[in-house]
């Protein structure tokens, strides 16, 4: 089942709302003023006129996941050293039925997050001829 258009609005603001309360607890703003911050963002980003306006928030965009990914690497790797590892339990609880179904809610989760903005990436480079297609961007 698809998101509904209130769904993908709930899921971009209610992190925006998240991070001004972990800032400012005692803040004034409301789920409804970062509502119309992100449609006021939406209709400015709305009257680009192409997806190749966007490059300049695209690298920023790549370069910010790129940190992030570089800092949680980072970080997991100093928390590892000082782990003392003869406590850690590497086996799985539960019957084999139970991590069965962990496994596939695991695979369910992957496909649910990235498998909306995957698809017509792909679907868009499959339209013939497709090395043409590709080159475009």
């Amino acid at each position: 089942m698809p998101l509904l258009p209130t769904h993908r609005l709930w899921n971009a603001v209610s992190p925006l709302q998240a991070i001004y309360k972990s800032y400012v607890p005692d803040g004034s703003m409301t789920l409804q003023n970062f509502i119309i911050i992100f449609g006021a963002v939406q209709l400015l980003l709305s009257q680009l006129p192409n997806i190749h306006a966007l490059r300049g928030l695209n690298l920023l965009s790549t370069l910010a996941t790129l940190s992030f990914a570089t800092v949680a690497t980072v970080l997991s790797i100093v928390s590892g050293k000082e782990m003392d590892r003869s406590t850690v339990i590497y086996t799985l609880e539960g019957d084999n039925q139970l991590i069965l179904m962990s496994a596939f809610a695991a695979l369910g989760t992957i496909a649910f997050s990235f498998g909306d903005t995957v698809l017509p990436e792909v679907q868009a480079t499959v339209k013939a001829p497709s090395q043409r297609n590709m080159y475009k961007g």
